[in-house]
């Protein structure tokens, strides 16, 4: 199935469906330059999908102005069938939405790796799919395709904001998750013949017209 008609299927809001482009396009660089085998397919369907369950964690006053279109009543309508039918887990729905769709095994355990919080994990991986799956999530902001170290800062901010969150321990966590990604983008880039700076939001958005008609298998 196509993309394009997966996001429309599963009524994925515009700016989310854009977030998820953006992260493939980064993926699609990293794998058109990287100098070991690696399944390309796995790595960008796995980008495609990667937060599919997403709109379950929304918060709709902030950045209102994504949801104008529709407006934030119908996408918080959306929004709770989505909890309703998957539960109250992102990762969780995004897991079953992957399922549903028939993507292999291989693509489902990457999902089920990705993400910040399992940095060190993912650095010491030897699976490569994993690793520029996870990376290219850490290049795209709201704003667009940004160096690591600027997103690591917005989701810094952000992450304290939490009430739960405040304490020292928490801070240090953090910071230690973001080295171990400043690690993984060294180990990554090691095997290409590019820089961290070729993949920009030029280079990026010149490739997701072309991924409207990928099809998922």
């Amino acid at each position: 199935m196509l993309i394009s008609q997966i996001y429309k299927n599963y009524n994925i809001p515009p700016g989310l469906q854009l977030h998820m482009y953006r992260v493939t396009g980064v993926a699609f660089i990293i794998c058109n330059h990287f100098n070991e085998g690696i399944d390309r397919n796995t790595i960008l369907s796995t980008c495609f999908l990667h937060d599919m369950g997403n709109i379950i964690k929304f918060n709709f006053d902030l950045l209102p102005e994504l949801f104008e279109e529709k407006g934030i009543e119908y996408w918080k309508q959306v929004q709770q069938e989505f909890i309703k039918k998957y539960g109250n887990d992102e990762h969780t729905a995004t897991r079953k939405i992957a399922e549903e769709i028939g993507v292999s095994k291989k693509i489902i355990d990457i999902l089920e790796n990705l993400g910040f919080s399992k940095a060190r994990q993912i650095f010491f991986s030897t699976d490569y799919n994993l690793k520029i799956s996870s990376y290219a999530d850490q290049r795209v902001s709201i704003k667009g395709i940004v160096p690591m170290e600027e997103r690591h800062r917005e989701g810094r901010t952000r992450y304290l904001k939490r009430s739960d969150l405040k304490s020292d321990k928490s801070v240090e966590k953090f910071e230690k998750r973001a080295v171990w990604m400043q690690k993984l983008e060294k180990q990554i880039f090691g095997k290409t013949d590019i820089s961290p700076t070729f993949i920009t939001d030029d280079a990026v958005n010149k490739q997701i017209s072309n991924f409207y008609d990928y099809e998922i298998v």
